[in-house]
């Protein structure tokens, strides 16, 4: 396992690596060390080789790392025209692949996803998750399966028919191309008040399961949905 984090007296992203046998492995791992850097998500593949990920306020960057935690390819994630992209999460599948997720303006706040191949290769241009694009669509979480196939939740105002929420959960698969599989989905089936922060983990595209945090207007709970084939 690999663990991400940003630094607070000692400013930057960090990484630590660690097995369930010995524990934690060697020393702290520098990723970048700009006074900027923030919000770090990490993934890792079957043999070991992970992906750190993170923004400066700005842009979107990566890292790759092989098992013995050796830099290897890096870049930036966002492309030109892409204001303020940042909350970027990621997700590696077994054999090395990671598909990244962030929250970027151009002409609104949107939800982007692009997918590399193991050696840090772009597979697609970054490409909207969402359908809705009233409103504000943010801080996503992204999963993928073993064949590329990946899912994205994210919190934001949902306006397409029969999927209405102005502070709502939502959800949308792609297939290993980047092309959408369906439709853009609403998670939570309370929708007054705000529900956000939402995670998201995959068996596969028709198997999966979201969290949230959402609030009554007296308290705020944790929720989940699990979807099977017909999601």
């Amino acid at each position: 396992f690999v663990i991400a984090w940003a630094g607070d007296v000692t400013e930057g992203i960090f990484v630590k690596r660690g097995s369930i046998a010995g524990g934690l492995l060697g020393s702290d791992i520098t990723v970048n060390t700009a006074a900027a850097a923030k919000d770090p998500s990490v993934g890792i593949d079957d043999s070991g080789n992970f992906v750190v990920v993170w923004d400066n306020g700005s842009d979107v960057f990566f890292q790759l790392y092989n098992s013995a935690g050796v830099p290897q390819n890096s870049g930036q994630v966002d492309v030109i025209l892409q204001a303020s992209a940042g909350g970027a999460a990621v997700d590696m599948s077994g054999d090395g692949r990671f598909t990244v997720a962030y929250h970027a303006t151009v002409l609104s706040v949107d939800v982007y996803v692009r997918q590399y191949d193991a050696a840090g290769n772009p597979l697609f241009l970054p490409q909207v998750a969402n359908t809705s694009i009233l409103g504000t669509q943010t801080s996503p979480s992204v999963t993928m399966d073993d064949i590329g196939e990946f899912i994205v939740v994210w919190e934001g105002n949902g306006s397409q028919l029969g999927q209405v929420d102005g502070a709502g959960v939502f959800g949308q698969k792609f297939n290993a191309s980047g092309q959408k599989i369906g439709f853009e989905f609403l998670i939570n089936q309370t929708t007054a008040n705000t529900q956000d922060r939402a995670s998201v983990a995959m068996l596969d595209r028709d198997n999966f399961v979201a969290v949230w945090t959402g609030s009554d207007g007296a308290q705020t709970d944790i929720f989940a949905r699990q979807y099977g084939s017909t999601a």
